[in-house]
């Protein structure tokens, strides 16, 4: 395994890279940078760059890696809610209130636990009228 990272990419780049690459130690380490560099990289980055990983991050076939995604799409979760604009709602809402679905139902006990706890730490931020969708 080739655990060599290109030391020319960003955060951004880093994580769009290796969150979902081949090697497992860089994927988790990636995907537990999601939240910060989401952060970092500020709204348009993170919608053209990293929003777009988890799904794939869901299904990773790494039960380790599912179960630190829960934590970073509670991070990401707190990252739209305080940017508080429809855009950044629509984005929980779709993407990653999707992939909390999949991991909840998720077949190892590890990762249904970590994305249960993570899913009610943002479940305030889910307006009534999307409770049911």
């Amino acid at each position: 395994e080739d655990l060599a990272i290109d030391p020319e990419l960003d955060d951004v780049e880093r994580v769009a890279r290796y969150a979902t690459g081949a090697v497992e130690l860089q994927r988790l380490v990636h995907v537990m940078m999601l939240g910060e560099t989401a952060r970092l990289a500020g709204f348009e980055d993170a919608s053209r760059k990293l929003f777009p990983l988890v799904p794939a991050i869901a299904r990773d076939q790494e039960a380790f890696v599912r179960q630190h995604l829960a934590a970073q799409l509670a991070q990401l979760c707190e990252f739209c809610h305080g940017l508080a604009t429809n855009e950044a709602y629509r984005v929980m809402i779709d993407v990653l209130l999707a992939a909390f679905r999949q991991l909840v139902a998720d077949q190892e006990q590890e990762v249904r636990e970590a994305a249960s706890v993570a899913l009610i730490q943002v479940a305030d931020f889910v307006r009534e009228d999307d409770l049911m969708e």
